[in-house]
């Protein structure tokens, strides 16, 4: 500002005295600055700096009055970063900045970050070896009941995949599956596997074969030097099953029919064997024949007295021993049935029905030696 005073001289005369005052601001100044760590130091005002920070200065401005100076310094330090990756090597090549890569290793690249500064990239790649596809193998086709192998070539230290057609999955390098159905057939998928690293799938079909079922029939009684059907069933998707039975003995046709005839010669069992078209023999199946003695004229004794002399006490008839399956009736002569016999003639009859002897008259008779024979009737006498 301007002021002004007025003074009195020695010979009593005023004078005026005037002061101009001007205040000089201290001057300041500040200055941002972004260098890389390879610029350092930084030069400023006469000196050096070689770290991040904020540093002042006090200089002399051209009117001779202090003025401070600020620097704001920032060093941008080396940036690195670092990448482990794991493949297998089917994924080759493995592109990492533009550069592709081939083989297990340890790689860096020097870049540069957004503020112009360098970077140093460093990749650890390491590659695991795909296995290769898997040979498989199995004993397909295979009748239905027995038993599967699958087969993959052995490799050290690979892991297997099956996949079955039905979706299930297991890990043993040779699945066996046992007593196997037709639901079992289709595509089996395998896959080799070591470190996380995958084979291309491969496959093997299976097919399975419906196994026939053999009932060689009953158990038959047929009488010496006769001749009989066999009579077996078999159960088959195949129309064309083919028979065998065992042993070729006493047949008059072939032993691989179906009903084969024979003769009757003596007690014999027959096996019988199934296969679906030639393959897949069934569980052989067995049956008897039994041997009657040829009917000859049997006597049947016509009166007996059942008195208890201890002779023809009872109604004996000898001749029916062989005949195990006979049967024997006994009625009245109103039909009253008085006695019966199954499973061959073992207890004569006694003259007695339900405890009580019967009294004295003529009784009359029917007997049976098989199913296959005619009846023989007739008439017996009680006489006491």
């Amino acid at each position: 500002g301007s002021f002004t005073k007025t003074f009195i001289n020695s010979i009593g005369c005023d004078s005026v005295a005037t002061l101009v005052l001007r205040v000089v601001n201290v001057l300041t100044s500040s200055n941002s600055v972004t260098i890389c760590y390879n610029q350092a130091p930084f030069a400023w005002n006469g000196n050096s700096f070689l770290l991040s920070g904020t540093y002042q200065v006090k200089l002399k401005s051209v009117a001779g009055c202090d003025s401070t100076a600020t620097l704001i310094l920032t060093i941008s330090p080396l940036l690195t970063s670092v990448i482990s990756k794991t493949i297998c090597s089917a994924q080759l090549p493995y592109l990492w900045n533009n550069v592709a890569y081939n083989v297990t290793g340890t790689y860096s690249l020097k870049l540069q970050s957004i503020n112009g500064c360098d970077s140093i990239a460093t990749l650890l790649l390491t590659i695991n070896n795909t296995p290769a596809t898997p040979v498989v193998s199995s004993n397909s086709p295979v009748c239905s009941g027995r038993t599967l192998f699958l087969f993959a070539n052995s490799t050290n230290g690979v892991i297997y995949k099956w996949v079955t057609p039905n979706g299930q999955t297991t890990d043993t390098q040779n699945p066996v599956l046992n007593t196997v159905s037709n639901a079992q057939a289709g595509v089996y998928n395998v896959t080799a596997s070591v470190n996380g690293c995958f084979s291309q799938a491969t496959t093997t079909n299976v097919t399975i074969i419906a196994t026939p079922t053999a009932n060689a029939g009953k158990d038959i009684e047929i009488y010496e030097g006769d001749t009989t059907t066999l009579r077996p069933i078999a159960t088959g998707p195949s129309p064309n099953m083919q028979y065998k039975w065992s042993p070729y003995l006493y047949f008059i046709s072939p032993d691989t029919v179906k009903n084969p005839v024979i003769f009757g010669v003596e007690e014999i069992s027959y096996s019988l064997t199934v296969t679906n078209g030639g393959l897949c023999p069934s569980n052989a199946d067995v049956m008897s024949v039994k041997i009657l003695p040829r009917l000859k004229s049997i006597f049947i004794p016509n009166v007996f007295s059942p008195n208890n002399d201890g002779k023809n006490d009872v109604w004996l008839i000898r001749e029916l021993a062989p005949y195990p399956n006979a049967t024997v009736d006994i009625y009245t002569r109103y039909g009253q049935n008085v006695y019966s016999s199954i499973g061959g003639y073992k207890h004569p009859w006694d003259g007695i029905y339900k405890g009580s002897p019967m009294p004295t008259g003529t009784y009359y008779y029917i007997i049976s030696t098989s199913k296959r024979n005619k009846s023989i009737t007739g008439w017996v006498t009680i006489v006491r």
